[in-house]
């Protein structure tokens, strides 16, 4: 797998180092409203991705978004866990603002979705979600007209891992199936949840190579083992790899509709991540643990013809929060105040690069990242540990710099508590209504959630953050 630091060193297409309105084709509103597609694959690397560079891997789907829209090189997730990197995607808020941090919080009503502003405007709307953390049971399903859940029981009892929801294929029938029978305009958010563990690909795209040595025991429990030798690892990989492959083909499928619908020139288009996979780069695996680039960046394509420069990539460093009033201003409407993000397409003054700012609160994990690229400062409050990369010199942020470069720690933890401490003054009613909202799960969102990995019986309750 390539590292994300490389991810343009052989792309012989234009690179676009500032964010700039040149890359926005159509700045005025558009006479007919286009529609909206935002397709989120869950545990999606950037670097797993041909476009991204990786060149053992054949992802047609992706590829040609890329080449008929605009590539944003270095994208970063808002969190590396699925609930509060969507809600900040539908928000445009960091998720110390919205309060989705933690596994007992719900989007409170409070919030203001993407689906919300979008009906209110005379969208058809609808959702289809594969990912229990993206439930109507965690408030997920406001604003919309359509709130599909794809990982329902077929019987009662506990939720097991081989039901837990829907392989890739399945979701773009869905989606096909509303966008044939919605009204126009319309706003399609879908959620799936291929390549996330546990990798179960179809056979036919299970042609990455590799087995299991026999100390694993199936699976499931692969990886969760500690010991395991290189060669199981490599399995594991070429299983997520298979897993990706399958999604573009799932995506290219839903690609073609829209063209024999002929509605890929009035929809815009776009493909992003919630967050990426670890695979032991810093000894661990998985995600929800840590704010390394393996977990925090992510692909992100947008393709509107009417719009949007075909061809162009951009270098410069853009957020999830960024996603929002990006589609506000794609459709011709007003960006709401007190979003956290900008517009894609906004013009920087003098090209300077963007901050970027990321947190995680979960289980034992509490971290903050702040970047200024090259430099990515990650701080630890629980630990009181700060950590200093250079992304250029060290992509796989292999070594810490933070004794060698005090001074530059102290300043970027400094903008980095600043922002934090912006958030909380902000936070105000929603982070209280997110917590307050919090119940008791459900039995069957419960092993669903327990099936993804995402709650763990063993795991300690988690506690208050520590500041």
């Amino acid at each position: 797998m390539s590292t994300t630091g490389s991810i343009f060193r052989d792309m012989s297409r234009r690179v676009v180092f500032a964010v700039a309105g040149v890359i926005l084709i159509a700045c005025s509103a558009p006479a007919t409203p286009p529609n909206v597609l935002l397709y989120v694959v869950d545990t999606l690397r950037a670097d797993a991705l041909e476009a991204y560079g990786n060149a053992g891997i054949s992802t047609p789907a992706f590829s040609r978004l890329a080449r008929e829209g605009t590539l944003f090189g270095a994208a970063y997730a808002a969190s590396t866990w699925t609930r509060p990197s969507v809600a900040s995607l539908l928000t445009g808020l960091d998720p110390d603002v919205h309060g989705v941090e933690t596994r007992r919080d719900h989007a409170p009503e409070s919030l203001r979705l993407l689906s919300e502003s979008f009906r209110e405007r005379g969208y058809a709307t609808a959702c289809i979600t594969t990912n229990p953390n993206i439930a109507s049971f965690f408030g997920f399903d406001q604003g919309y007209d359509e709130f599909e859940e794809l990982y329902a029981r077929r019987r009662a009892g506990r939720v097991h891992a081989l039901e837990d929801h829907a392989a890739s294929d399945e979701v773009t029938r869905r989606a096909i199936a509303w966008i044939d029978s919605a009204p126009r305009p319309f706003f399609l958010f879908v959620l799936s949840a291929d390549p996330h563990w546990p990798y179960e690909p179809p056979a036919r795209f299970d042609r990455y190579g590799g087995s299991y040595t026999g100390r694993v025991n199936g699976r499931h429990d692969a990886r969760r083992r500690l010991d395991l030798d290189e060669a199981d690892r490599q399995r594991i990989r070429s299983l997520y790899h298979a897993e990706v492959t399958f999604t573009d083909d799932s995506l290219g499928r839903l690609l073609d509709h829209l063209d024999e619908r002929d509605l890929a020139n009035s929809t815009v288009v776009v493909v992003t991540s919630d967050h990426g996979e670890e695979f032991w780069e810093h000894g661990q695996n998985g995600h929800g643990k840590e704010l390394f680039e393996e977990t925090l960046r992510v692909p992100l394509l947008v393709r509107y013809p009417a719009g949007v420069e075909a061809g162009a990539v951009v270098a410069t460093p853009v957020r999830a929060v960024d996603l929002a009033p990006t589609l506000f201003t794609l459709t011709g409407s007003a960006v709401p105040e007190g979003i956290d993000g900008v517009s894609l397409f906004e013009t920087r003054p003098g090209g300077a690069v963007q901050e970027v700012y990321a947190s995680l609160q979960l289980d034992r994990a509490r971290h903050k990242a702040w970047v200024e690229h090259p430099w990515k400062l990650v701080w630890s409050p629980g630990l009181r540990k700060a950590r200093l990369f250079h992304l250029e010199r060290d992509p796989g942020e292999r070594h810490d710099l933070a004794a060698e470069q005090p001074q530059r720690v102290a300043e970027m933890k400094a903008r980095l508590h600043q922002r934090a401490t912006r958030n909380a003054a902000r936070r105000g009613e929603s982070g209280r209504a997110a917590r307050e909202a919090a119940g008791p799960v459900p039995d069957e969102v419960r092993g669903a959630l327990e099936a993804l990995g995402y709650l763990d019986p063993a795991a300690e309750p988690e506690r208050a953050p520590e500041e």
